[in-house]
This record gives structure tokens, sequence and C-alpha cells, in this order.
């Protein structure tokens, strides 16, 4: 069991998606300063709240959906040519009120593995993530608090056999800049903190990643800005990440294939990446999702 999970965390960072494990709530945090009402005809993790989950860039979609298969491609020589071969990573599955209700890792021939069991509250808030293993015993629980005004305050991952917690999460808000801070911690050690600039839209624009060493210096190696654009359908057009210093380090472009409801199917990116001196590297990461509606 250890194996296979192993295995599918190492496809998954494979194509990229690890990566935002990294910002694992920055995306979407800006939509906290939205309005609180609900689209019935809008799927979502939490509407208010898309930071819960690090793939809400790959699960945003509108509609009435029922499941939505995240599928990730690789070059494959199986057949004694080059072939683009596509397989399934991530299925979300929707309830009647367009909520992310349960996620299923997937092995590559689509058997589930580990799943997630996501639940609310009578606002609608989510408050628990059981995280099952493959015979769908839960071993730890994500737990989300909100303060008086429904604003997320912490998230607490932990262990359900004794308690211990995994990582702490806690917000803050500069309600003056518009600015949403989070940090992250291990035990009482801080490790990262986030500050989240968003627009009139609620979509993130601005972000600023922080790393602590041990002692609670700043690590200026690990420090990252980056700046996002986004089309006409609310989806991410460009993303540009500098390092400390203010030197542009990458730069990604987005481009996508869409359905009658507008939700992507297809995401191609782009990634130009700059070293000292040297000519830009490009790379090329493509992701399908297949979306079942109600």
């Amino acid at each position: 069991m250890r194996a296979e999970q192993e295995m599918l965390q190492n496809r998954i960072y494979r194509h990229g998606i690890g990566v935002v494990a990294i910002i694992c709530v920055i995306v979407g945090v800006a939509s906290l300063l939205k309005s609180t009402s609900v689209s019935k005809d809008t799927a979502h993790l939490e509407i208010d709240n898309p930071w819960v989950d690090s793939l809400h860039d790959f699960i945003r979609v509108s509609g009435p959906v029922q499941t939505l298969t995240l599928e990730g491609t690789e070059i494959s020589t199986d057949s004694g040519r080059s072939e683009l071969r596509r397989y399934p990573l991530i299925r979300f599955h929707y309830d009647a009120s367009g909520r992310v209700i349960k996620r299923e890792d997937l092995r590559e021939d689509g058997v589930p593995l580990t799943p997630t069991v996501y639940t609310y509250d009578h606002k609608g808030r989510l408050v628990k993530e059981a995280h099952q293993d493959i015979l769908q015993i839960t071993t730890s629980e994500t737990l989300y608090k909100y303060d008086s005004t429904g604003r997320p305050a912490k998230q607490v991952h932990i262990d359900t056999d004794d308690g211990t917690i995994f990582t702490k999460r806690v917000f803050a808000y500069d309600e003056d800049k518009g600015i949403t801070k989070l940090s992250t911690f291990d035990g009482e050690r801080l490790k990262t903190r986030v500050e989240v600039l968003g627009n009139s839209q609620g979509q993130i624009v601005e972000t600023r990643l922080t790393f602590y060493w041990p002692d609670g210096s700043v690590d200026p190696s690990l420090s990252r800005k980056s700046l996002i654009s986004y089309d006409a359908f609310g989806n991410v057009k460009g993303k540009s990440l500098f390092d400390n210093s203010g030197k542009l380090v990458e730069e990604v472009a987005f481009s996508y294939e869409l359905d009658s409801h507008n939700n992507w199917t297809k995401q191609v990116k782009d990634i130009k990446h700059f070293s000292e001196g040297g000519t830009p590297s490009l790379s090329r990461e493509v992701f399908h999702r297949t979306i079942t509606y109600k």
C-alpha cells in the first residue's frame, strides 16, 4: 500500500502538481474577500474558501458537475515509437450543491487508491477532511476553524491515532491593504509565510512566499514572488516568478481547450526557465480533465 501511495505521489510531483503543495493553500485565498453568496450552478470545493485544496486550479469548474477526473500525460515508447499517453491522476465527486464531497487518488489503470472525504457545516463551510488509506480507514484529518466574521482562521492536519499535529496553518488579514497572510508551522516552528494580494474579482494577482530556517531567520534562497494574470473565463493565463532579488526566474503561459460549459478539458503550460547568463530552457506540461455532468 505504501509503495502504491509513493508511486502516485511521484507521478503527481513529476507533472508539477506537487509544486502547488509548497504554496498549497495560496490559490484562491483572495476570493475570501468576495461575497459569501453561493451560485447553485457553480461546482466548488468551498466557494469562499477554495484554499482548502492544493489542486484548486485543477478543480475550478462551473455547471452541474458530477465528477471530474484529472489526467496527466507523458511520452511513451512502449509501442516502439514515441507517443503521448494520457493516464488518470485524481477523481473528484460533487454533490447536488456543487461541493466536492470525495477525492480519489488513482492508479495509472484508474483503480482508486486513497480517498479523502469532505464534511461541511450548516453554513456550507468545509470543516473536515478525512484522509483514508486504501482500506478506507481514516488515518488523519484536516480540521478547519473560522473567525467571528466567517473567514478562515486555522487549518490543522492531525494523526487520528494519537492526535499528533502534522501541520498547522494560521490566517491573518490586513484589510486596509487587501492582503491575506498565511503562516505554516511544523509544531511551533514557523516554516513558511505567504502574503496574498487579490483583485476586485477575488482573483490572486500577487503572492510573496517566505521560507524560514529553524532558528526563525529568513532563508532568502527560497523566497519568491509571483505575478498572475487571467483570461476572460477566469483561468490563469500567465505566471511570472521572481527570486528574492527581484530577478525573473520563470515565466509560464497557459492555453486551454473548453467544453460547452466553458470548463477547460485540456491545459497546456509552456514554461520558460531563466538561469544565470544562459539561454532560457523551455518545457511543456499538459493536463486533461474528463468532466461528467448531471
